[in-house]
């Protein structure tokens, strides 16, 4: 039993010899894909998440050769959460699911931070301004109020699903998953009231407005995205 990165695409069955094993697992391993065992059907490509490789072998001839085939799964699966303040500090960054990695796309950290707090922002400000309800509306850009005109709560692309939340203090969440996941907006409301503020905003050792990295929080937030179905242990 081989536990894998997601490295390449393999949509078929391989033979391999024993001493290659290894080798053909972790060429099993593929973005999108979750589960993978040792069987004789073809494999079917679904949404991204960790993946597990089994091989088994079989005789032919002098040679021993290893049977490794692909069989998938659908597991849904939570990429990364990021916290900001209401001046547009990332207080806090937890990444459980990133096959791309950050040096791909923004290039550091902080940048690839600055992106997301620039998406929201800019999101909100568009879903206020074309609001079809709202009589008065502000041009576009103007800073709102927190709480103030439309709001909205998730958007969905072809690989990802970014959940938002912003409280009545300004805290603003930010919780990508993958785009399968369903209405989250109870689990943000928990993640906010119950383990945001009873570990980082009731800890007397922490100084608002501040980044922050505390065992008691990473804890909870895995142990409750488990419980949700959200965070897969293999």
């Amino acid at each position: 039993r081989y536990q894998l990165s997601p490295a390449q695409i393999l949509d078929q069955t391989h033979y391999t010899t024993s001493a290659a094993a290894a080798a053909a697992a972790a060429a099993a391993a593929a973005a999108g894909f979750v589960n993978a065992a040792a069987r004789t059907s073809s494999a079917t490509r679904v949404a991204p998440g960790p993946v597990v490789a089994e091989g088994s072998h079989s005789c032919s001839g002098s040679s021993r050769f290893i049977q490794l085939q692909i069989r998938y799964k659908h597991v849904m699966v939570c990429f990364n959460l990021y916290i900001f303040d209401r001046q547009g500090v990332c207080l806090h960054y937890q990444e459980w699911y990133r096959p791309k990695n950050v040096k791909q796309g923004a290039g550091t950290l902080v940048d690839d931070q600055k992106q997301m707090f620039g998406l929201f922002w800019t999101l909100s400000n568009f879903a206020a301004t074309l609001d079809p309800k709202e009589p008065a509306k502000a041009p576009l850009g103007t800073p709102r109020k927190i709480g103030q005109g439309c709001r909205w709560h998730s958007f969905t692309t072809n690989t990802y699903k970014l959940h938002f939340l912003e409280s009545p203090s300004g805290i603003k969440m930010v919780l990508n998953t993958s785009p399968d996941a369903g209405d989250l907006r109870d689990v943000m409301s928990y993640i906010y009231d119950d383990i945001f503020v009873e570990y980082v905003v009731k800890n007397p050792l922490y100084t608002r407005g501040t980044p922050f990295k505390i065992e008691q929080f990473n804890n909870a937030m895995n142990g409750f995205l488990r419980s949700k179905g959200l965070l897969q242990a293999i």
